[in-house]
């Protein structure tokens, strides 16, 4: 490629695609279409989900402990719902934190047993909290996800009870 002054994708707009089938076989015809946005191959997702999380941006930059906790729990418990609504659980729990210059930090931890609840969530957020230097430098945005998750992978039917007859 480089022999034909091709370095980056944008070069291979100087060419038609009968020229890039020449030199590349199929992959020409390719190159030529992918490079113009042109791709109708199926998109075919097949990769399972890797985390659930959420995070809150505040309107105003806070060093509240109080504050950043009880954001902590509403992230928590939309992070346990979606778990929930998956038929997911995690072993490793990430707390972000983005201060106010936007530097952000991570701290995570991670546990035998998958974490699902946001009473198991919270249990563990005080202590990765308090491993950053939120409270003493304004907080701009907070963040809690699972990862290293394990799910249902097939939905159990609604079981009825039948009367006794």
């Amino acid at each position: 490629m480089h022999s034909l002054g091709i370095h980056c994708g944008r070069d291979l707009l100087r060419f038609e695609k009968i020229e890039l089938t020449i030199f590349f076989g199929k992959a020409g015809s390719f190159f030529y279409d992918i490079v113009r946005g042109i791709d109708n191959r199926r998109v075919e997702p097949n990769r399972g989900r890797k985390s659930i999380g959420t995070e809150t941006t505040f309107d105003t930059d806070i060093n509240s402990l109080d504050e950043m906790n009880n954001s902590l729990q509403i992230l928590a418990q939309k992070v346990a719902n979606s778990l929930m609504a998956k038929g997911c659980g995690g072993t490793t729990l990430t707390l972000k934190v983005r201060y106010h210059d936007f530097s952000t930090v991570t701290r995570s931890q991670s546990f035998p047993m998958p974490v699902r609840t946001k009473e198991e969530i919270m249990e563990h957020i005080p202590k990765l909290l308090g491993a950053t230097a939120a409270g003493k430098t304004r907080v701009r945005l907070l963040g809690i996800t699972v990862s290293n998750l394990s799910c249902n992978s097939q939905k159990l039917p609604m079981q009825i009870p039948l009367p006794f007859f």
